[in-house]
């Protein structure tokens, strides 16, 4: 299967995202601030309470990123700034815990097996015309 042919995806498993022409982020339908995205985004993506409303593991996290075409440059990769030091802070994490030592300090074996447990899953829709 290549990246562009269509495949069953559990509901559970994509968080939405979307910055509208307005410039305002929402989160599965919420009004939420830039600065607040990254909590929210390792916040899902762990998981850390097993809510049936989240995926069943970071392995199956799948960001959905929309935008409108107005959307402001500095907006977009703000939101998008966020996502990745997310996913950051989650490999660092999950890299000291099982190897007692920072993501940026492991050989690349064992950072492949830390991007393996929480890979970078984003799923970048064309951007729409006049998102409200």
């Amino acid at each position: 299967m290549t990246s562009s042919e269509p495949y069953e995806v559990n509901e559970r498993n994509v968080l939405n995202v979307l910055v509208n022409a307005k410039n305002d982020l929402l989160i599965e339908n919420e009004y939420a601030l830039v600065t607040n995205f990254r909590e929210w985004a390792k916040l899902f993506i762990s998981n850390p309470t097993s809510s049936i409303l989240m995926p069943e593991s970071p392995e199956n996290a799948i960001i959905s990123l929309e935008n409108d075409c107005s959307t402001s440059y500095e907006i977009y990769i703000g939101v998008y700034s966020e996502l990745k030091a997310a996913y950051s802070e989650l490999r660092d994490e999950e890299s000291r815990r099982v190897f007692n030592r920072p993501f940026s300090e492991l050989e690349k074996v064992k950072q492949r097996e830390v991007k393996n447990k929480i890979p970078l899953i984003i799923s970048d829709a064309k951007p729409s015309d006049h998102i409200q």
